[in-house]
């Protein structure tokens, strides 16, 4: 149903931007879509001229959607498929145009974040928590030229709200019958420093995570984070970053004597700890702007047995100094350079480290007013494997005032993590996970309506996969760079005014994910698809209905157990009180749908949430 209402739609605003283009209605639009986007390029860049597909979330976006799990903003955008192995708190993980799910870079203000303890060196998806976020990019495709291992898929980016005033507070508080998130940030500004301090808790009583049972496996999380900056001059300063997150959840085991996954009262904690600091300064004139950044993450683990004993516990710890110089070359030609080192570090039942160093360079092209260029290599020397080159090419070309064409062809890796190397499953003599990838799309636009439809075609091939190799003999298996896949697909976004006050966005994703046999790989819909439909009643009262759309998969390689399609519908309504104070409420899965996104597990059902938010 969902799938036909897209195609509904997006086909009729083909038609009418065909017709407004071949009768020649359209404005002199010079800049159709004036939005700049900062982590495709690594630098502010309008997104017409990036050459790589992309959502962009902006604070209005964010505050109409109304939630603050990450996993479920990024479930509506275009191309990414979310795996929860269970309720709120649960673990999760991303598929990034059907990539491995550590093939996604998660970012907060610009530093990396990931747990080098975990198996693949990824990140805990399910506990990152969108509060107080100002701003989400996602870049569909790889990226590694800029941003290093585990670009293949993609990058997701997030930008921390500030306030632009002398002071300025505010809070939002939301929840229902067992679950609520309260979030608050202060701020403000005073000679030459501008300062953020911002906060959430969460609690959520949880749903059973094993279908069947009756016991819920809860979830909690507390964060804090500040930021100072000093604007020393109008070109100069120094940001420095702190965050921390306390998380705690329930999760379900496989007891004796049947070994069959059921609740068993175990849980665990994760202690998350960013820091960042970044100096900048501009010399020559301002031909060069540069900058200097500092960065520590640090993850605590820790698994309980149901006695509140300590079974294990783990620690990753990532080390990270980057030198940025973007160089103004001419008034159409602009160079970025990038010289870095990063130190990877875990303790478990035993410990290990890796350290990285990599120079990047990157030329931007306006080769003439409709046609952009932008061209990069990386050389990366890790003390795990051997040196890798690796680069990445854009363009964009405005056929007609309206119609912009754009294509990129680049190289994506993903280094093999601490435990793959060096566990008692370790392999030292594993190699880089690789992928080639090229896309190419149209974006149109339509004015005044504000409208645009966008249609890409991508492709991308990944060699020497990692996976575990069984063996007979003790540690009964070892890992190895063993596997290829392969993906293509098309993606459809469309986005309408279609009044005043009726605004509709949609994306359609058809994709085809396999491994070298060309069999499907697990958990890759082959169909998503999301309908935003909001309608602004008058100045104060907003109402909106939601819908997405997962095809069916597999839920394993060996193609088992089958995982059925599923729709989910929600139901948005915003009422501003004043100037100040708006009350809000909405209903996630409205229609109660029961649906896996992995095998056995459960998610919730229909939820109410009630809300306020209040600014000064």
């Amino acid at each position: 149903m969902i799938k036909t209402i897209f195609l509904h739609s997006t086909s009729g605003l083909a038609l009418g931007l065909s017709l407004f283009v071949t009768q020649g209605q359209a404005q002199d639009l010079k800049s159709p879509d004036k939005t700049v986007i900062v982590t495709a390029l690594k630098t502010p860049k309008s997104v017409l001229k990036t050459g790589q597909s992309a959502d962009i979330l902006t604070k209005d976006d964010l505050a109409s959607l109304q939630t603050s799990t990450l996993s479920t903003l990024l479930s509506e955008t275009t191309d990414i498929h979310i795996v929860r192995y269970g309720g709120p708190g649960a673990a999760a993980t991303a598929f990034i145009r059907g990539a491995e799910s550590d093939h996604s870079l998660y970012i907060v203000d610009g530093f990396k974040i990931s747990d080098p303890s975990q198996v693949g060196g990824g990140t805990s998806l399910g506990l990152i928590s969108a509060d107080n976020m100002d701003r989400v990019e996602i870049i569909r495709g790889p990226a590694s030229t800029l941003w290093g291992s585990r670009a293949i898929g993609g990058v997701v980016s997030l930008t921390t709200a500030t306030i632009d005033k002398p002071f300025g507070a505010q809070i939002n508080a939301q929840g229902g019958s067992g679950f609520n998130d309260v979030s608050a940030l202060i701020g403000g500004q005073s000679g030459i420093f501008n300062w953020t301090i911002s906060g959430h808790n969460q609690h959520d009583e949880g749903v059973p995570a094993t279908l069947g049972s009756s016991y819920n496996d809860g979830y909690d999380q507390s964060g804090l984070s500040g930021e100072l900056k000093a604007h020393f001059t109008d070109t100069s300063g120094l940001d420095l970053m702190i965050n921390q997150a306390h998380s705690r959840f329930v999760y379900d085991g496989f007891p004796p004597p049947d070994y069959i996954m059921a609740y068993t009262g175990q849980f665990g904690t994760t202690d998350d700890h960013w820091a960042g600091l970044k100096a900048y300064n501009q010399i020559l004139g301002g031909a060069v702007s540069q900058s200097l950044s500092l960065s520590e993450v640090k993850t605590d683990r820790a698994d309980y047995s149901p006695d509140r004993s300590q079974a294990d516990a783990y620690q990753g710890l990532i080390d990270a100094l980057e030198y940025q110089a973007d160089i103004h070359l001419g008034a159409t030609t602009k160079a970025l350079i990038l010289i870095g080192t990063e130190q990877d570090q875990m303790s478990a039942d035993f410990r290990a480290k890796t350290s990285s160093s990599y120079v990047s360079g990157q030329l931007n092209l306006d080769l003439t007013p409709k046609w952009t260029l932008s061209t990069g290599v990386r050389f990366e020397d890790d003390k795990a494997y051997a040196s890798k080159v690796l680069g990445h090419v854009t363009t964009t070309y405005a056929l007609s005032d309206t119609l912009i064409w754009r294509a990129s062809a680049g190289q994506g890796f993903k280094a093999p993590s601490l435990f793959q190397l060096y566990s008692v499953y370790g392999n030292i003599n594993l190699k880089p996970e690789t992928s080639n990838s090229y896309e190419t799309g149209l974006d149109w636009y339509l004015d005044p309506q504000k409208s645009k439809l966008s249609v890409t075609y991508f492709n991308r091939q990944t060699q020497d996969m990692i996976n575990f190799v069984d063996t007979n003999s003790p540690p009964y298996g070892y890992y190895d760079n063993i596997d290829r896949a392969k993906a293509h697909g098309l993606e459809f976004e469309a986005r309408t005014e279609l009044t005043a006050r009726t605004h509709l966005s949609s994306n359609l994703s058809l994709l085809s994910s396999t491994d070298e046999f060309g069999h499907d790989l697990a958990r890759r819909p082959h169909e998503l698809a999301n309908l935003d439909l909001r309608q602004d009643l008058n100045s104060v009262f907003t109402v909106a209905v939601s819908a997405q759309y997962v095809g069916p998969c597999f839920d394993d390689a060996g193609h088992y157990n089958v995982l059925k399609a599923y729709e989910l519908w929600g139901l948005r309504a915003n009422y501003k009180l004043n100037e100040t104070v708006s009350v809000y409420s909405r209903i996630d899965n409205a229609t109660n749908e029961a649906y896996q996104t992995a095998y056995g597990y459960g998610h919730e059902g229909r939820r109410l949430w009630l809300g306020l938010k209040a600014k000064i």
